[in-house]
This record gives structure tokens, sequence and C-alpha cells, in this order.
């Protein structure tokens, strides 16, 4: 069975190119209408032609001008100049930093307070009621100042010690003095280190002096440690 459709066709203008033409004219239109009148183009106008202008003296209005061209003229302040550059030399510098600006601050004085006298030792009070002692020279022991050595210093003694001359004597009675002392495998002393003092600081200095400058045994350690007690005689006292 064939059954065949008849449709009808409507066939319609078309309008969408032309209408897009038609307003494309439109605008165009309108574009040269607001460039064309609404803003007209600008006229130019020519430059005036160059012109010479004389100045007369005899013209009142010209002299005004060429008095005010003479006072205006930097001639005579150039001449001027020139006749003042050997004065300028004279003229001392004067450097910036010469001029103080800014002052510095300082600090603020301190109120002034009541100075009260130091505290006086109470014993003072005690020691003014008492008896004036009258001093006592050291009684001489006879032997003079010496030195001994302790510990493992002791056996490398091996020859008496030179004579201890004291410079320094005191007028107060001396403990015995210890050093700590060491003394490499030569027999150089190398270290004396106080460790009990004298009550003297010059005869501790004198008495280290002499240690350093001893010799003693060679040995087989590198350094030895041991003890020197300086005994004070009479030749470390003054004579009274």
């Amino acid at each position: 069975m064939n059954i065949t459709f008849h449709w009808d066709v409507v066939r319609r203008f078309p309008t969408v190119l032309p209408g897009f033409i038609a307003i494309s004219l439109v605008f165009h239109a309108a574009t040269f209408f607001i460039f064309r009148i609404v803003y007209p183009p600008q006229a130019s106008m020519a430059a005036p032609p160059p012109a010479v202008m004389l100045l007369d003296q005899s013209r009142p209005d010209h002299q005004a001008l060429l008095r005010w061209i003479e006072a205006e003229d930097p001639t005579p302040a150039m001449n001027a100049a020139n006749a003042i550059t050997e004065r300028l030399l004279d003229v001392p510098y004067k450097p910036s930093y010469a001029a103080l600006r800014t002052p510095p601050l300082t600090l603020a004085e301190e109120e002034s307070r009541i100075q009260f006298p130091p505290a006086r030792d109470p014993l003072a009070i005690i020691r003014s009621v008492e008896p004036p002692s009258s001093f006592r020279t050291p009684a001489p022991t006879g032997d003079p100042t010496g030195v001994v050595f302790t510990g493992d210093l002791q056996p490398r003694v091996s020859s008496p010690l030179p004579t201890f001359t004291v410079t320094k004597k005191s007028a107060k009675e001396l403990e015995e003095a210890v050093f700590l002392v060491g003394v490499d495998a030569r027999g150089a002393i190398q270290f004396v280190m106080p460790q009990s003092s004298s009550g003297s600081p010059a005869a501790d200095e004198e008495a280290a002096r002499y240690l350093g400058n001893l010799k003693l045994s060679p040995g087989d350690k590198t350094i030895t440690w041991g003890r020197a007690k300086v005994k004070w005689g009479a030749d470390a006292y003054t004579s009274p």
C-alpha cells in the first residue's frame, strides 16, 4: 500500500539580509549627521606674516621700552662682578658644621643631698682608750732565709741551693710562704703558683722570682709537681 502526503510549501520573502542592510544604512547616516552637521570641522587660521619693528628714540612709547632695556642690561653687573673678583678671594671659608644648630642634650643635674660622714669603726673607739703598745722587732732566729722542697721534688734537690738574698725587708713578722712548683724533665722550674702568702706582697714576689731561677736535678717526668716552703730568717727583717 502506497501512501503519499502532499504538503503545501509556503514560500516567504527573506527579510533578514535586507533588514541588516537597512540598519547599517541608518547607522552610517547618523554618524555622518553627527560628525558633519552637529560637529562642524574647525577652521584653521594662517599665521600672521613676519614683521620687523624698529625702535625710534623720538617716539615716547619707544623711549619707555628703550629705558627698560637699558635698566635690564646685564653688562654693568658683569663688569662689577669682574671688579670684585679679587676681593672674593679674601672671604674666609666657613663650613656648615661650624654653626651649632641643635645643642647637645646634657644630663640633668643631680639634686644636692645631705652628705653624712662615713660610719666609724666600732673597734676604733675601744682602741682609742687602750694604751699605745710599743712596736717590737721580731727576734732574729740566727738562720738565714731558706727554701725547703717537699713531695716529689725533694729527691731532685741534689746540691745546696743558691743563697736567697732578701732585698725587700719587712718591719712586720712574716709567715711561712708556700708555693706550688712545677719542674720539667731538664730540672728547670716552669710554674710557680703561690698557695700561702707571707703577709707581704713584696716578699712573696721576690720569693717567686727566686724560685723561678732555680735549677734542680733532671727527672723522667715531663712536669713534676711539688711544694716549696720559704722560711724567713733574720735577714728578711729591717734592723730596729
